[in-house]
């Protein structure tokens, strides 16, 4: 009789639903324990700066724990490399590609079977938007990808929004004349 209560007890608690006190319950919290312990790995913050009457700087500044590392903009072996996406951009257009404040660490790497390019410690990433009306939108998101020696992290994103009022916008080209600096750029989150 007492087996049969045991087994009882232990079906109740393994079967139990998840955060009720059953087993399942545990599995799933200590997975998302782990899953945010991983993203507390690396972090990004997003800022803006006017940086000329015509210009704004957006930046991403990462911190990266010891042994983790972010995948610089020209990566293409495989990891998810860093990159600028836009949603929507009103009177004003991306100038040039999104730059690291630093030359990337660039190493081969057995499980990409390649070179890979990335950065360790910290790393500020940074896009031009050049001003081209009297007022400007540019919403979008920051992604990247972050392994250590034993993991990787899923694609993770850094949203922004910023407007304002240009003082001295550059005009934009006629239309016919090249890309109306209005047009919306879109990328598709993965």
């Amino acid at each position: 009789m007492e087996n049969n209560k045991m087994v009882s007890i232990i079906k109740k608690t393994i079967y139990s639903p998840p955060f009720m006190g059953g087993a399942r319950g545990w599995v799933l919290f200590l997975f998302f324990f782990v899953a945010v312990a991983l993203h507390a790995q690396v972090k990004f913050t997003a800022s803006m700066q006017q940086t000329a009457p015509d210009e704004i700087t957006i930046s991403f500044s990462g911190t990266m724990d010891k042994g983790w590392h972010v995948y610089a903009p020209e990566e293409k072996h495989g990891p998810i490399a860093a990159s600028f996406n836009v949603d929507k951009i009103e009177g004003a257009k991306l100038e040039g590609a999104l730059k690291a404040n630093k030359p990337a660490t660039k190493k081969y790497d057995d499980i990409w079977k390649g070179e890979v390019a990335f950065f360790e410690n910290n790393v500020v990433f940074t896009q031009k938007v050049k001003l081209t009306g009297k007022e400007y939108k540019i919403e979008g998101y920051f992604e990247f990808g972050a392994c250590n020696d034993e993991t990787c992290l899923p694609p993770t994103s850094v949203d922004f929004n910023y407007s304002g009022i240009a003082p001295n916008p550059t005009p934009s080209p006629a239309r016919g004349k090249g890309v109306d600096s209005t047009t919306a750029v879109k990328k598709k989150r993965k």
